[in-house]
């Protein structure tokens, strides 16, 4: 609380008029803002010269003590300025508190880009005119559904390749919109590189091994490839990235993309050994594994009565159970073993045949 000086003995000089005034006379302000207010004391040698601020009804605006008068909604209010000495004199100002329609919405890009790849965010932007539009916000959307999603704050998040419209919305009732097309890319593989895991370039007749593709960037829409091989014959694709070696020689693996870049790496895989060392199949097709995947680990084979031994491996090359000496038709087998894919390799002494199992 402010207190009033107290004059002993002197001749205090009251307050008989105050008047009110704006820059330039403003008597209409829009909701949201605001107006300066300034009181003019008479006469000038009052010795109190304070004013108090009040507005009516405060429902519709508020005033600080400095005069700042706040609109809160659209109506007409009136300020009054009360001199502070106790002589009761005020004046008041009338100020009408106006909406100002949106009259145009227009959508930008950041940056002015036209395009953006899936798994990545674009933000958008809405100009609103005039600058002192009662209320400038808009509401975000966009067409068709199941491309992209966008936040309330215009942040698209892209999620299919396609085209869109990114539209905003005045939220004041005008009716005012604005659209901007957007295109969803694929981000496409720019190289892939090709390895052996744990090796250089060479392998002997008999390695199990895995290939890798190292696809770029890491985060490309689709970097899933597919092998080939040329020539045929040296190498075995087992399962997936699984090859296993069944002749001496030298064979180059490709992995291309399968993505519309069309982009491939390759490298050649020097394989050191006699061959081919590899079991005629056509005349081995009686070999059954059963069950397929296997539970537990158990599982058997049968038509084995010309196989001499068997071996198993993981995904990793390394060998895990062999079973030799064998001279019987059915061989069952129960190994303790993690889930996953495993390869046997079945010889007869000479040559070898490979097959597949699955362990659940």
């Amino acid at each position: 609380m402010k207190w009033l000086k107290a004059y002993v003995n002197d001749t205090i000089t009251l307050t008989d008029s105050i008047h009110i005034s704006a820059q330039n006379n403003i008597n209409s302000i829009g909701k949201g803002e605001q107006l300066q207010l300034k009181t003019s004391v008479f006469p000038f040698n009052t010795t109190i010269p304070n004013v108090y601020w009040s507005v009516s009804p405060t429902s519709l605006a508020s005033i600080n003590q400095n005069g700042l008068l706040t609109a809160r909604d659209k109506g007409t209010v009136t300020v009054k300025a009360t001199a502070w000495d106790g002589s009761s004199v005020k004046d008041t100002y009338t100020v009408v508190i106006t909406y100002y329609p949106v009259q145009s919405v227009s959508v930008s890009a950041k940056n002015g880009q036209d395009s953006v790849y899936i798994g990545d965010n674009l933000q958008m932007n809405a100009a609103v005119l005039p600058e002192n539009a009662t209320n400038s916000s808009v509401t975000w959307s966009v067409e068709p559904e199941g491309y992209a999603t966008i936040s309330s704050t215009g942040l698209l998040s892209a999620d299919k390749a396609g085209n869109v419209k990114v539209i905003a919305s005045a939220n004041d009732g005008s009716g005012k919109t604005d659209t901007i097309d957007i295109r969803i890319l694929n981000r496409l593989v720019s190289s892939i590189d090709v390895s052996i895991v744990g090796y250089n370039d060479s392998i002997q007749v008999g390695n199990i091994v895995m290939l890798a593709a190292a696809v770029t960037p890491s985060n490309a829409t689709d970097k899933s490839y597919s092998w080939s091989m040329d020539p045929e014959g040296i190498i075995r694709f087992l399962d997936n990235n699984m090859i296993i070696a069944l002749a001496g020689g030298k064979v180059t693996v490709t992995a291309t993309a399968n993505d519309a870049s069309e982009v491939s790496g390759s490298m050649v895989i020097n394989v050191i050994g006699d061959g081919p060392n590899k079991i005629d199949e056509q005349n081995n097709n009686n070999i059954n594994i059963y069950p397929n995947p296997a539970l537990n680990g158990q599982f058997r084979i049968e038509g084995i009565q010309d196989i001499t031994q068997i071996e198993l491996f993981n995904i990793a090359g390394v060998k895990i159970a062999s079973y030799n000496n064998l001279r019987q038709s059915t061989l069952d087998i129960n190994i303790n073993a993690k889930p996953g894919l495993y390869i046997l390799k079945l010889s007869d002494g000479k040559k070898d045949l490979y097959r597949k199992i699955s362990f659940k």
